[in-house]
């Protein structure tokens, strides 16, 4: 940091640039040239009213003016410091922000990790709960389709039943006699006299 210009200083360094122009600017030395005084007098009051008035501003504004900026300096490392205290403030929020991302990625995961978990065993489940339905399924058709050979063969049994003695009454008038009726009725008697 800077030391701070103080009024002597000031009015030193403000001298010394007020000369170093006056002594080397251009109207001085060309007011010397042409024999004529009147420029450089009016320079010179120039000047001399420069100065004057310099230091009638140092002089009365000065304290009000290093207030100001004193004022202002407190008020810029006040601003500073609040900045800093945010910047930290965001800075902390920002790592919490962070860290609480990173549990929020790792519970994610363990939360995907438990799904998948038990989407393999509910998988495992409606596996082995569609084997067992497949497997009711099979012994149900196995006894639909027993029950249907056993009734298909007791139709067929029937129709050859049917067909059997359809046969037998077409052909039998024809090859039984009247004695073999005769025979066929005393069986009968005797049979049901015999019971």
């Amino acid at each position: 940091m800077s030391t701070p210009i103080t009024s002597n200083r000031l009015i030193r360094l403000l001298t010394l640039g007020t000369l170093c122009f006056w002594l080397l600017g251009p109207g001085v030395s060309g007011a010397a040239d042409s024999g004529d005084w009147r420029p450089t007098y009016d320079l010179v009051m120039r000047w001399l009213n420069f100065i004057i008035l310099v230091f009638v501003i140092v002089k009365f504004s000065r304290q009000p003016l290093l207030n100001f900026l004193k004022g202002k300096q407190a008020e810029i490392g006040t601003q500073i410091d609040r900045i800093e205290k945010e910047k930290e403030e965001i800075s902390a929020a920002s790592d919490t922000a962070r860290r609480q991302l990173a549990e929020s990625a790792q519970r994610l995961e363990e939360i995907k990790q438990r799904i998948i978990d038990r989407g393999e065993k509910r998988k495992a489940e409606i596996v082995a709960e569609a084997k067992e339905e497949g497997r009711h399924i099979l012994e149900s058709a196995r006894r639909k389709v027993e029950g249907t050979l056993l009734q298909a063969k007791n139709k067929i049994r029937q129709e050859m039943i049917n067909q059997a003695v359809n046969i037998a009454l077409e052909r039998l008038p024809a090859e039984i006699t009247a004695q073999d009726n005769e025979e066929l009725f005393e069986r009968f008697l005797v049979s049901a006299v015999n019971e």
